[in-house]
């Protein structure tokens, strides 16, 4: 998060705030300091007021809606990259209201500054309730996509049909596995990566389900898992080719 060659690391929380963790240590397993809210337009990210005389208090809009920023939601998502290529790295951020914002970093790599989010126009396929953002060129057409989690358990691929630094997405395609819908959960929160170090994206995703659990005052019980879905290399289509149905 602050240039320094460490693994530092970002998290949501349900209360629409951004916490980064430094890593302390020069080498070896990473030693995180205590968390700090991220600041956005020098003022905490959150969906909540903020405690009377913190200094943190909103106005406008935001004041009158109980928060610093008027497009801060619950249930945070988030992930890491470069919107503009300008070298700095911005922050995507998915919300519970199906929202995914882009705050730019207007600082540098060593000391980043946040600004006022941009919304992300996307025509989704389902419900797009708790999106889980990432930036990736999932065609390999040199043009970075947006792979995006969803609350209901899905996992969709919105094509970059603009440019690599002037993004606009057609509509979302529903990725599957073996040629059939996922099917591992919900909440689903996505990470794309070559895990294996075959040379193909693959997707590591984090769920939960619930089950029917009689001992249970509700009768059911809800569970957390992660799963890898493994990259297939792509085949022969005629003329042309076209993503292997593995993805």
């Amino acid at each position: 998060m602050n240039g320094d060659g460490r693994k530092d690391l970002a998290a949501g929380d349900s209360k629409g705030r951004v916490w980064i963790y430094l890593d302390t240590r020069a080498e070896g397993m990473p030693e995180l300091a205590a968390g700090k809210p991220l600041l956005v337009d020098g003022k905490v990210l959150n969906s909540e007021e903020p405690p009377a005389g913190s200094g943190e208090e909103g106005e406008g809009e935001a004041k009158q809606e109980g928060r610093n920023h008027s497009f801060a939601v619950d249930y945070v998502k988030i992930s890491l990259a470069d919107w503009n290529g300008d070298g700095n790295g911005d922050l995507l951020v998915g919300y519970a209201d199906a929202t995914i914002q882009v705050f730019l970093n207007a600082g540098t790599k060593t000391e980043p500054a946040f600004k006022s989010g941009l919304s992300i126009a996307l025509e989704s396929s389902g419900s797009m309730a708790r999106p889980s953002p990432v930036l990736f060129d999932w065609d390999c057409d040199g043009r970075r996509d947006l792979i995006v989690g969803t609350e209901d358990g899905r996992i969709e691929f919105f094509a970059n049909v603009g440019e690599d630094k002037g993004m606009k997405f057609a509509l979302g395609v529903d990725l599957e596995a073996g040629g059939l819908p996922l099917d591992i959960g919900m909440r689903m929160r996505v990470f794309v990566c070559d895990l294996n170090n075959d040379g193909i994206a693959d997707i590591v995703a984090g769920t939960n389900y619930t089950f029917k659990n009689p001992d249970l005052p509700r009768g059911r019980q809800t569970r957390g898992n992660v799963w890898l879905i493994k990259g297939k290399a792509k085949e022969k289509a005629g003329d042309g080719e076209k993503p292997g149905e593995g993805k």
